[in-house]
């Protein structure tokens, strides 16, 4: 007797032939591709296209009945009626090792990406989620199964924060794979990591007060002469509140003298876009200084490194590290910059704007007076108060 039978399927019809009867397979005649096949229990079941040859289980039955399979069927891209041997199948993914190495490719694949956001997501998937989640199936994927493999494991070895992190990629690659139709369903929906009730993540403070100011920016001049370079990329990152990454890689190209613009490229950006900071009397005086200090400037980048690029994340922090002997980070230039601005009385959303950070409202809030304006006179304003604390 044959383990297969061919009729035209509906949900009654499933049910009846997993009561009273032995078969395994129910396929449906309308669509030759579409394979439909009992469980164990006969009281579930498996539904699978034809790819390449080969049976792909696409879904659950009955969490996904006969009418909503069907409509799924025109997601592939060959139609099974056609015999269904091109068809994608949807939701072609089954183990959480399978969706996390193809969301690695995606992102390491991404232009817009930053280096170093793509070394991150690809450590974190390589050297966490993957020893802990690679062969869970998907339908098996729980907040329950997550905590006992990936939280509770690392909860003796690393912070909070990175532990977050590891949630947050995982939860990413989830999401992107549902988007893709690459799952069915997306099992950690509504999962938050706070619903893990971990200890709570203290914000990292700055280590360089207001305070200290006067005594800073006299001593990063100081240095000037013997570390041009290490100076000058802190006095930038001061100046104008740039992340390191955005800093390290400038070209002289970028500020437009005439213009009395330093335009950040967006392909250094964390946003994308390109980003407009004011140059004012005392930038201008520090560039021009920086200059005569390198003597015959042969690279287009203020800070090169090898190979006719610009100076790596690494060798950047290694000269901040020894500005400071240790003390410092790049990133406390930044903060100490937009903690300052905040007790000159810059405005909370000229601050964000002037950070770089992503608020597409800035300019609805600001209709009567153009952000460019605001973002000047508060950098004017910045800039005349480091002047009064050394910076000549």
């Amino acid at each position: 007797m044959s383990k297969t039978k061919y009729l035209q399927l509906s949900d009654v019809i499933i049910r009846d032939f997993g009561s009273s009867s032995g078969l395994l397979n129910l396929r449906d005649s309308r669509y030759p591709g579409l394979r439909f096949r009992f469980l164990n229990d006969r009281e579930r079941g498996t539904w699978s296209v034809l790819h390449g040859g080969k049976w792909s289980k696409v879904a659950s039955w009955p969490e996904m009945g006969c009418a909503a399979m069907f409509k799924r069927l025109p997601l592939c891209r060959v139609s099974l009626l056609d015999g269904g041997d091109g068809c994608v199948p949807v939701g072609d993914m089954e183990t959480v090792g399978q969706v996390l190495e193809w969301y690695e490719r995606r992102q390491v694949g991404k232009a817009g990406l930053s280096k170093a956001r793509k070394t991150v997501c690809k450590s974190v998937i390589r050297n966490r989620l993957l020893p802990a989640l690679a062969g869970v199936r998907i339908d098996d994927l729980s907040k329950r199964l997550v905590f006992e493999r990936l939280i509770e494991p690392n909860e003796k070895t690393c912070k909070v924060s990175y532990i977050r992190q590891m949630f947050v990629i995982l939860r990413a690659a989830l999401r992107s794979a549902l988007e893709a139709e690459k799952l069915e369903v997306d099992p950690l929906v509504g999962v938050m990591f706070a619903g893990y009730k971990l200890d709570k993540i203290e914000p990292r403070l700055g280590r360089l007060r207001v305070t200290e100011l006067p005594l800073l920016v006299p001593t990063l001049v100081s240095r000037f002469d013997a570390s041009p370079r290490g100076s000058m990329l802190a006095l930038l990152m001061l100046l104008f509140g740039l992340r390191v990454g955005e800093t390290r890689q400038l070209r002289w190209s970028d500020f437009k003298i005439e213009e009395r613009l330093l335009v950040v490229r967006g392909e250094t950006t964390k946003t994308g876009a390109p980003h407009e900071c004011a140059l004012t009397d005392a930038a201008l005086g520090l560039l021009s200084r920086y200059r005569w200090a390198l003597g015959e400037v042969r690279s287009v980048y203020l800070f090169p490194g090898v190979a006719g690029r610009p100076m790596g994340s690494t060798d950047a922090g290694v000269l901040i590290r020894e500005l400071g002997g240790g003390a410092w980070s790049s990133h406390d230039f930044r903060k100490l910059a937009a903690t300052c601005w905040g007790e000159l009385g810059v405005d909370w959303l000229v601050g964000e704007a002037l950070l770089n950070h992503a608020h597409a409202k800035n300019r609805q809030v600001y209709r009567q007076m153009d952000m460019r304006d605001l973002m000047r006179m508060s950098l004017e304003k910045w800039h005349v108060r480091l002047s009064e604390c050394g910076l000549a």
